[in-house]
């Protein structure tokens, strides 16, 4: 047990320093998805398929990244002590693989789990509309009705 904490530990440091430059900054922020998607589950009135889109690709590059840097398909640079920058190229254990893509399945089910309750609210809100236009047109049909009937009376 000792040994995977020591090993969670050093892979989290290792994963703190990696930069990829053809990511876009906020697409390694997982914190700023996860506060993006409570906000959206929170909202009632949303540019439904259009923000659905965005999050799914911001998710979708977030992990595409995030599984490249548990494959080990990333670099740091380092600063020697004269001051010149190196790349280095660091490969993960195969233990620090496995826990990297667990954390990632686990954060996945998180997003998941919270664009269903976009979509569920969503799809609650359509519903209510939907009920209350039928309402609606059950109540001018009755009227009508009646009408028709007072006049034949």
């Amino acid at each position: 047990m000792k040994a995977i904490s020591i090993i969670f530990i050093i892979s989290s440091l290792s994963f703190a320093q990696t930069v990829d430059l053809d990511a876009p900054r906020v697409l390694n922020d997982k914190e700023l998805l996860l506060t993006e998607l409570e906000e959206l589950e929170s909202k009632e009135d949303i540019d439904f398929e259009q923000t659905l889109e965005t999050m799914n690709e911001k998710i979708n590059r977030y992990a595409l990244v995030r599984k490249k840097e548990c494959m080990g398909e990333y670099s740091s640079m380092e600063i020697t002590p004269e001051g010149e920058s190196r790349i280095l190229k660091n490969k993960l254990s195969k233990e620090e693989k496995k826990l990297c893509l667990l954390e990632l399945i686990r954060l996945r089910k998180s997003f998941a789990n919270s664009l269903f309750k976009v979509r569920k609210n969503y799809i609650k809100k359509q519903h209510k509309e939907q009920l209350r236009n039928l309402e609606a047109l059950r109540s001018e049909t009755i009227q009508e009705l009646e009408t028709m009937g007072k006049v034949l009376k």
